[in-house]
């Protein structure tokens, strides 16, 4: 496990609680090379349509102390455990609770 990029996951994970109060669980699934998170938010309507996690992909800000990309998406409560992940992201078993 990549201790930098846990890290700045939880930084991350820190900003999105405090910049919008519905994000409950935010789920980190651990990688070396990328930080890749899926914010639970209660009032998200379910907008995957059962299918998959589809993240959004943001580089690297060193300004703003995120050395690493990432890749973030948003989903409703119901959709947890049963949305498949993409391709090379571990599977929702291995996904950190942060």
């Amino acid at each position: 496990m990549n201790k930098k990029i846990l890290e700045q996951a939880i930084k991350l994970a820190k900003d999105a609680r405090q910049g919008d109060p519905d994000v409950g669980d935010i789920f980190w699934f651990p990688d070396n090379n990328q930080i890749r998170l899926v914010y639970v938010d209660k009032k998200q309507c379910p907008s995957h349509l059962g299918e998959a996690v589809s993240p959004f992909y943001f580089p690297s800000s060193m300004q703003d102390g995120i050395g690493f990309e990432s890749a973030v998406d948003v989903i409703n409560d119901d959709e947890v455990g049963k949305l498949s992940v993409p391709d090379g992201w571990c599977g929702w078993e291995e996904a950190v609770k942060i």
